[in-house]
């Protein structure tokens, strides 16, 4: 799909380079997610805070963007509001272990690419990640009954 990136904070991003956005405040959901996007060959930034991800945001927008819901600072709805409040933002595909029905009403309301409710099946997450970025998914991109789990 896309070369693999080890692109830290620092360096730019060319603009015609495609990255995937993950927000959430759970160090090993986004190491986790990072480790399986990176092996898609998708390039992939982390960022522990929505405030954290709205600087970045600054530099350039990623091509879709993977927003837990309830983050410590500004919630995934709040970053979402900035975004809009700033132009058109990415696609999001929401996630949080929280299933409720505020949350959901939301997500549905804000018209978001995806909800994914902790844990979920990563296949579909990459599924839908592959779908935003206009690529087919390969073969190999089963990842056989690897769940992601919020702790």
């Amino acid at each position: 799909m896309y070369p693999l990136s080890e692109r830290h904070m620092s360096e730019a991003t060319s603009p015609w380079e495609r990255w995937v956005g993950i927000v959430d405040d759970d160090p090993s959901v986004r190491r986790s997610l990072a480790r399986v996007l990176r092996l898609q060959g998708v390039s992939v930034e982390t960022f522990a805070s929505g405030e954290e991800f709205l600087e970045r945001f600054e530099r350039g927008a990623p091509h879709c963007l993977v927003l837990d819901v309830h983050l410590g600072g500004l919630s995934g709805f709040d970053v979402q509001d900035v975004l809009r409040s700033r132009g058109t933002p990415p696609p999001i595909i929401f996630i949080t272990a929280h299933d409720d029905i505020p949350s959901s009403r939301l997500c549905a309301a804000g018209g978001p690419c995806g909800y994914l409710r902790k844990p979920f099946d990563v296949n579909a997450l990459i599924t839908r990640i592959s779908h935003l970025l206009c690529q087919p998914v390969s073969d190999s991109s089963e990842v056989d009954g690897t769940r992601l789990s919020a702790s």
